[in-house]
């Protein structure tokens, strides 16, 4: 630079909410320049200051248009919104008209949380003909206070039973005078409700005889006439007198005592004790935040539990005069997130079509109190039932408790991973030992959870296809490879989406139309630093290349000789004689590079695929590579039924272990489909988990047992899709099983127009082959049955939730619940039939650099229109994604 002269450089900044919040960004910029070999540098700084605007929207709404008799219960749902442009903390939401009162933390703009309440008429409320309730929100920001409010007005509507009584027309009624005497019956064209009065709801009376003396109205409301009753027309007028019902909780237990995790039952016992039958039954109970729906049953009824809002309902239809039904509701009570003791009040009641006689057993409240979780400083193993064990309050609120415990000496006397709240110091001496806890926390779902659009690509994408995500370049940016919508390559997206409209379409390869199948890529060439990409073209040849894109003719490696299975298997990168050097797997050929060349090593046995009806209808041939068998060298090729070993030197497979042998499979010989491996049972070995022709099976190959078999509850056309295992559902804390077992998530056809996905688990299952078992089972509208599905645990509570894509919706599900619900629905339309597998990809995309996206976890899919074909990348709401909470705990405890 010349004397005098000066230079302007202009860069960007992105503004994130922490910046809103603060209220100011400050920006620091540095020279340095070299003068007389002496360094000199000059700093500047400048600070912009936002304009924060804290503001809330609080609203409310009411299930009840009107209310109708005394004592009935008015539910309110509030809903509170950030309506500014800065997160707020600690607000205040109050409901003096029902005692609500409720803290929330932090809310960031543009979330909404909403709070349910409900308030019991009386007489005031009757006189005055309307209930008003008014609802407050308060807090603090940059030392102003601020409240905002709103109001709902539900109005008195008295109870009028609506009785139709019609005329009746006797007169071509042929009546016998001598026998039976009926002329007919006057309820057969009155109504209750718009509902055929039945006579035990009603008294009749007879206000006009019509000169008939001994005329009358039996019970069940058929005209007697008198005996000699001449010929002739007769005028006879009554009346009706309608019987409300009396429906009445009886008593039981009116308050429990708990820690938190502590799973515990109602018995809501519903009788009806009046002396006409009630039609359109309901009960209801609302559950609080901080406690859990687990499950209910009737003796008496097949009712299923309906959760909506925070009310827990049951609609059980008819009770007749005299007839009870048995309730019998299983909650849980949640992790206390402030570890202090809460208290819950839960009211359950009851209504009809009909009129309540007496609301005032129609409901009863309990009283829930749940205190924190309470280690013991004091045991004395002494067998007389109290304090013998070291026994932790509150246990079940974690997914996993380790417990080490020492001496005085510092000597580890005791260490359980998966600690079962059952020590009693066997052996031990009277005296002081010290204990270490490490806890992970159990299901807790984040109190602001969201996704959100993060970016949306250019056209050209295959909306049935299946993305990849790994970094190219090594910037720590997950880079995305997503097929063309014209089968010829990969266009290669950055994960921060600064080329989100412009990428380029980098390998340009013929690829499979039927088939979404993934790109491999690692740095199998270990003389290069960064990965390489591995593809496989239409016509079954294998291609290396670099990490800046290639084509048909521009390679670093093409296969000397094509695969069997053209490139409708995916190809997986595996070191399978564990020599330093990686294989390419596909299917059952194997390739590698011999002397400069990339060339098959092994031509395996051709794994067809067993138990398709329809067409060509299933899916890709994907097969696990694994060290699953201890003796054998190197690792096996799973797949089905089968565990085959591998000889890379003679160029061979041979099948080491085979389900069809072990007694009372039923497996048939060569029995296949879609495979995964894991440890199923927690017992230090490797099982399989296939989605077979007939069943699915988990087998375990070095003890050749089946530890499960099932008929999957639909399996049309015999399509399905890749299993997932992953803990998704906690029955340890949900159901008190000893271990919290992995879940195998499967994917069938339910018929032509539908799915069904279905989570097992060894810990919901009985003798083999057996009726169907599972933890829970949910329709689709996929009618593929083979798109694919993943997990990741996007809100940080240690239970990962379920990514699914069906014809219509990019779902993410909570499965840890009896019946799974969808955290988040995403439109997403796509061709998912039975060649089309579309697994969705749950990658960390992060990056420090001020142009990346924030640390989070993202899913990436594809748009609705086929023609347009644009790849969307879905990504937390949140600007980190959280952890699950552990729990480290270090004390001594004292024996006697």
């Amino acid at each position: 630079m010349n004397p005098g002269e000066e230079i302007t450089l202009k860069t960007n900044f992105r503004v994130e909410q922490i910046h809103l919040d603060l209220g100011q960004i400050t920006d620091e910029a540095s020279a340095t320049i070299q003068f007389e070999g002496e360094s000199i540098q000059k700093v500047g700084s400048k600070t912009v200051f936002g304009t924060q605007n804290p503001k809330i929207s609080i609203s409310e709404e009411s299930k009840n248009n009107s209310f109708q008799v005394l004592g009935e219960k008015i539910q309110f749902t509030i809903n509170v919104k950030n309506i500014g442009n800065v997160t707020l903390n600690n607000i205040l939401i109050e409901d003096p008209l029902t005692g609500f009162s409720n803290v929330i933390s932090s809310l960031a703009p543009q979330m909404t949380q909403s709070f349910s309440t409900e308030y019991q008429a009386n007489e005031k409320d009757l006189n005055s003909g309307k209930v008003e309730n008014i609802v407050t929100s308060s807090f603090v920001f940059g030392g102003g206070n601020y409240k905002f409010s709103d109001s709902l007005t539900v109005n008195y509507v008295p109870f009028i039973p609506s009785i139709l009584v019609m005329e009746d027309d006797f007169v071509e009624n042929p009546i016998n005078i001598l026998e039976n005497r009926i002329a007919g019956n006057v309820l057969l064209n009155d109504t209750l409700h718009g509902l055929p009065i039945k006579a035990q709801n009603v008294e009749i009376f007879v206000v006009e005889n019509g000169g008939l003396v001994d005329i009358r109205i039996d019970p069940n409301g058929d005209l007697i006439l008198p005996e000699g009753t001449p010929a002739g027309t007769y005028l006879i007028r009554y009346k009706l007198l309608f019987h409300g019902v009396h429906l009445r909780i009886l008593d039981g237990v009116n308050s429990f005592n708990l820690y938190e995790g502590d799973q515990f039952e109602y018995l809501i016992k519903i009788e009806n004790n009046g002396n006409t039958a009630a039609s359109k039954l309901e009960a209801k109970i609302n559950l609080p935040e901080g406690l859990m729906f687990i499950s209910s049953n009737s003796i008496q009824r097949n009712v299923v539990a309906k959760i909506t809002n925070g009310e827990i309902r049951w609609e059980i239809g008819e009770l007749e005069t005299g007839d009870y039904v048995d309730l019998l509701l299983k909650l849980k009570a949640l992790p206390l997130l402030n570890g202090t003791t809460k208290s819950f009040q839960q009211t359950a009641s009851v209504s009809s079509a009909e009129s309540e006689l007496s609301v005032n057993d129609n409901s009863k409240s309990y009283v829930v109190v749940v205190k924190p979780f309470f280690i013991p400083n004091l045991i004395t193993p002494n067998g007389d039932g109290k304090n013998d064990r070291f026994e932790i309050k509150g246990f079940a609120r974690f997914i996993s408790i380790e417990l080490r415990v020492f001496n005085r000496w510092g000597d580890l006397v005791f260490n359980q991973v998966n600690y079962d709240n059952n020590w009693s110091a066997e052996g031990l001496s009277e005296g002081t030992y010290f204990y270490v806890l490490k806890a992970l926390d159990a299901d807790v779902p984040a109190s602001i959870w969201g996704i959100a659009l993060k970016f949306e690509s250019n056209t050209g994408i295959w909306n049935g296809g299946t993305p990849t995500a790994a970094d190219l370049n090594g910037d720590d940016i997950s880079d995305l490879l997503v097929p063309a919508s014209d089968n010829s390559g990969y266009f290669v997206y950055a994960g921060n989406g600064s080329n989100s409209t412009t990428a380029t379409k980098r390998y340009v390869i013929n690829t499979s139309s039927t088939r979404s199948v993934q790109p491999a890529i690692a740095n199998i060439i270990t003389a290069t630093a960064s990965p390489e990409v591995i593809m496989v073209n239409s016509a079954g040849f294998v291609y290396i290349f670099n990490n800046i894109g290639g084509s048909e003719t521009n390679f670093l490696f093409k296969s000397t000789t094509a695969s069997q299975y053209t490139s409708n298997v995916t190809p997986y990168i595996v070191d399978i004689d564990q020599d330093g050097t990686a294989e390419i797997v596909l299917g059952s050929d194997i390739f590698g590079i011999v002397n400069g060349a990339l060339v098959k090593r092994v031509a395996g046995t051709n794994l067809n695929y067993v138990g398709a009806t329809s067409g060509d209808t299933g899916t890709a041939i994907d097969v696990v590579v694994v060290d699953i068998i201890a003796s054998n060298p190197g690792k096996e090729l799973v797949y089905g039924s089968r565990v085959y070993a591998v000889n890379l030197s003679s160029g061979n497979m041979s099948i080491l272990k085979d389900l069809s042998t072990i007694a009372g499979s039923g497996a048939a010989a060569g029995d296949n489909g879609p495979t995964a491996v894991a440890d199923m049972d927690l017992d230090g070995d490797l099982d399989i988990v296939y989605n077979g022709s007939t069943n699915v099976y988990i087998w375990d190959p070095n003890q050749s047992l089946v530890l499960f078999r099932r008929i999957p509850p639909a399996f049309n056309f015999g399509v399905r899709g890749l299993p997932l295992i992953a803990n998704v559902y906690n029955e340890r804390a949900n159901n008190g099983r000893a271990k919290d077992l992995p879940e195998a998530i499967i994917v069938n056809s339910l018929n032509s127009g539908a799915g069904i996905v279905t989570a097992y688990n060894l810990n919901f299952t009985t003798a083999l082959g057996s009726t169907n078992q599972f933890v829970w089972s949910i329709n689709t509208n996929d009618m593929s049955g083979s798109t694919g599905v993943t997990a990741f645990d996007f809100d940080g509570n240690g239970i990962r939730e379920i990514v699914y894509r069906d014809q219509s919706t990019l779902r993410i599900i909570n499965g840890n619940l009896a019946v799974p619900v969808n955290y988040v629905n995403i439109p997403a339309a796509s061709s998912t039939w039975g060649t089309c597998p579309n697994l969705t990809v749950s990658a960390s995309i992060s990056n420090s650099g001020a142009a990346a996206l924030p640390a989070g976890v993202y899913v990436s899919l594809y748009d609705a229109d086929p023609t347009s074909g644009q790849a969307n990348l879905i990504g937390s709401a949140q600007t980190t994604a959280s952890i699950a909470q552990q729990y480290f705990a270090q004390e001594q405890v004292f024996m006697q």
